[in-house]
């Protein structure tokens, strides 16, 4: 029985790669379908495909935002120039 379980049920390391995987494409019937019966099982598993969906979907729906606020980011022309002079410091 266990050997059928070890063929039909991911470890979790597998289903960790998979989760950040279905980020990236979508997943064969097959590996959706052992995924859910893994996540059903498996309360840790569970919770760390739910937490990485949150980070996914914060980056993905924030991501304009933030290279907005970035690119907003001005330094002063003496903070400028305080680093190229530090930086000709640490040359020598």
């Amino acid at each position: 029985m266990m050997n059928i379980m070890r063929l039909v049920m991911f470890s979790c390391k597998d289903v960790s790669d998979l989760v950040s995987l279905s980020f990236d494409k979508k997943l064969s019937i097959s590996q959706t379908m052992r995924l859910k019966m893994h996540l059903s099982m498996c309360k840790l598993c569970a919770r760390h495909e739910e937490q990485l969906s949150f980070l996914h979907d914060f980056l993905h729906n924030n991501q304009e935002d933030r290279h907005q606020h970035l690119s907003s980011k001005k330094l002063s022309t003496a903070t400028k120039e305080k680093i190229k002079s530090q930086i000709r410091h640490h040359q020598k």
